[in-house]
């Protein structure tokens, strides 16, 4: 009979060290945020909406998903500020949706990365895209896919780069307006900076490293209408 107790009390440990871990595992879903926020705890699948809801994301933060970590629900003049990492691991999956909202400033100084899709996959208007972190994917780190879709400033002072042999920048539909890059764009197997037949950057100036070890540099078959490289 102690024998029997003794193994009962040791599966009981086990099993709760396991619960334990496992709760540790999981992160609690992030909800819905349509006021000014900052997110001080990791958390799954946040949606933002709203109008001027800007949402903070602190230095060491986690938000992560197996589809969109982070999506913009039809807002207007939204800001997101991330310190911290937004990230999704599956197949297929980009880390922050924008669709048809609008966003008056999306700063990145942490991380964006998507080992499966886009990073940032934008097809609604963002007034000022600023990079000092890390943006990055599997496929192309940021892809601007509507026609309507439109970032009027893009500063990067950091690193926009695909390392699944895609494009740094896929510029698939729309406009970016101006593009300043004092940092690094880069591509592992196809092209830092792809612009088809319906996007146009109006204004490219170059002062950093835009670069690629596959097809080129640069493939456009839409527009550039002004380039400084210097």
């Amino acid at each position: 009979m102690e024998d029997i107790k003794k193994y009962f009390s040791y599966a009981i440990i086990f099993l709760s060290l396991n619960f334990l871990s496992i709760t540790q595992v999981l992160s609690a879903d992030c909800g819905e945020v349509s006021s000014s926020t900052t997110i001080s705890e990791g958390c799954t699948d946040l949606e933002i909406s709203g109008s001027n809801t800007h949402v903070t994301i602190k230095d060491g933060v986690t938000i992560d998903n197996t589809s969109y970590a982070v999506t913009f629900d039809n807002t207007t003049n939204a800001t997101l500020t991330n310190n911290g990492t937004i990230e999704t691991t599956a197949s297929g999956a980009n880390a922050i949706g924008v669709g048809g909202s609008d966003i008056s400033i999306l700063t990145n100084t942490g991380t964006i990365t998507a080992d499966g899709a886009t990073a940032i996959r934008q097809g609604g208007t963002i007034g000022t895209l600023y990079n000092t972190g890390i943006i990055e994917a599997d496929s192309s780190a940021i892809t601007n896919r509507t026609a309507t879709g439109e970032i009027g400033t893009l500063n990067n002072e950091g690193t926009i780069r695909t390392t699944g042999g895609k494009n740094g920048i896929n510029v698939a539909n729309g406009t970016i307006v101006k593009l300043n890059n004092s940092g690094t764009i880069s591509s592992v197997g196809d092209h830092g900076i792809l612009i088809k037949a319906a996007g146009e950057i109006t204004t490219l100036i170059n002062t950093g490293t835009i670069s690629t070890d596959g097809n080129c540099t640069f493939n456009y078959k839409g527009h550039i209408k002004k380039f400084t490289n210097k």
